[in-house]
């Protein structure tokens, strides 16, 4: 048997589901959390202080 050489197709993009981004988002900023740096280390420093009450 004999075949033809290889054609190259472009490969699709596979569809997100866009719920399925959502969600993936919102985990991902509840792991990392909003804000800059120094927002988190305020809103750490302010947990501990609740914490300590």
């Amino acid at each position: 048997m004999k075949f033809s050489p290889a054609i190259n197709t472009a490969a699709k993009e596979a569809k997100r589901n866009p719920k399925r981004m959502q969600r993936e988002a919102k985990k991902q900023t509840q792991e990392t959390g909003l804000g800059t740096k120094a927002q988190q280390a305020l809103k750490l420093q302010q947990k501990h202080n609740k914490q300590g009450h």
